[in-house]
């Protein structure tokens, strides 16, 4: 046998396997779009194998980590199929170019095509796959997804995570008397979004996992759709009109009773000041301050002084035009970024309102249906 004869040998056997059947096509965008959304789900190392990968089926992808599920609207009509979503993302990604991506399912193993690349990727039973019921779900509020998303991006920031307090690491959702409250707190700040919405349900309240919310957000993206949230024993299902559907196990443990932090409603004026103004003078004030000394001291007299201070940085003051002074002067020592990040959230085209009544009270600030407080610190 010749070298010639023995090297075409090698490049059959090196051949990727003709597809058999036909094939099924996806849309690449469409696909794109579900693995984007899908990837949020899927597990880190560690967790179980299958659910690494992704379930294609009749109009939808799917994923989970068995704490949320999510459901991505895909235009596909093949064979049910688990493939692994980092390597069918990664294939999507890299053929950029490719107006559609075709699957030849068969035993154990799908054969993908994407522009001039084929790729023979080994799939797992789809029996394996965890199945996951909803039951006796009950309505808790139907709304706009522009404005639900708005509602927890103004919150998501102040939960905590890290804490031993399990609560504590997601977003209260509190339905009372027609209004829906988003509501989030680490202990040291507070931050709550209360909208009414016109489909009212029964009181009810629910603390969804931060995880599940950064999902949330992803999938809404309609800015004139709406989304149907319901609520189970121990779950949160949020249908959006367009089809994507997420369901997420809720934290258990009881939420801090927000209501009784919030300022109640007195005759006492606020201070107000311009947005821009005061998160401009709150970062200048705060270049100063270390981890060791983070505090911004705010003094509220006929304008707002903000000063900082730390050893190995030196001070600062920066002045604030007030547009309503507070009854009487007050000084209160805030932390800066958690000031900047309830501002952050503010509507800038109105006055920022600011209840403060002493040194050792909690501040409130208040912009629209955002009211963000924040504990004081210890004067140094």
């Amino acid at each position: 046998m010749t070298a010639t004869t023995t090297k075409k040998r090698k490049q059959s056997d090196d051949a990727m396997p003709q597809p058999s059947g036909d094939a099924n096509t996806i849309p690449r965008d469409s696909l794109a779009r579900a693995l984007s959304v899908c990837g949020r789900a899927v597990p880190s190392k560690g967790a179980k194998p299958v659910l690494a990968n992704v379930l294609l089926t009749s109009g939808k992808a799917i994923a989970t980590d068995l704490e949320v599920r999510v459901e991505m609207p895909l235009d596909y009509s093949g064979p049910l199929v688990l493939l692994p979503h980092g390597r069918l993302s990664a294939i999507v990604k890299e053929t950029p170019d490719a107006p559609a991506v075709e699957l030849y399912p068969g035993g154990t193993a799908c054969l993908v095509k994407a522009g001039r690349g084929s790729w023979r990727l080994p799939t797992e039973p789809v029996e394996e796959f965890p199945s996951w019921g909803v039951v006796d779900a009950r309505p808790l509020a139907r709304m706009p997804q522009e404005v639900l998303a708005r509602m927890l991006r103004s919150v998501s920031y102040a939960t905590d995570t890290e804490s031993s307090r399990y609560a504590l690491g997601g977003v209260l959702l509190e339905m009372r008397g027609g209004e829906l409250s988003a509501v989030a707190t680490d202990g040291r700040r507070l931050s709550v979004v209360t909208e009414t919405v016109d489909q009212a349900t029964d009181d009810a309240s629910v603390v969804v996992p931060a995880h599940a919310v950064v999902l949330l957000l992803s999938m809404l993206t309609s800015s004139e759709g709406g989304v149907q949230l319901e609520v189970t024993a121990s779950e949160l299902v949020a249908t959006c009109d367009e089809g994507p559907r997420l369901v997420a196990r809720l934290l258990e443990g009881r939420f801090p009773k927000w209501r009784e932090v919030v300022p109640a409603n007195t005759s006492a004026p606020r201070a107000a000041v311009n947005h821009d103004e005061l998160l401009a003078a709150v970062r200048q004030a705060a270049i100063v301050t270390s981890e060791q000394s983070k505090g911004v001291k705010f003094t509220f007299d006929t304008e707002l002084w903000l000063r900082g201070r730390s050893a190995e940085s030196g001070q600062s003051e920066v002045q604030c035009p007030l547009l309503q002074a507070l009854a009487k002067p007050v000084a209160v020592r805030l932390d800066p970024e958690f000031v900047c990040d309830a501002l952050r959230w503010a509507d800038g085209d109105e006055p920022v309102e600011i209840h403060a009544t002493g040194s050792g009270d909690a501040v409130a600030f208040y912009s629209g249906s955002l009211v963000a407080v924040i504990m004081p610190m210890a004067e140094e």
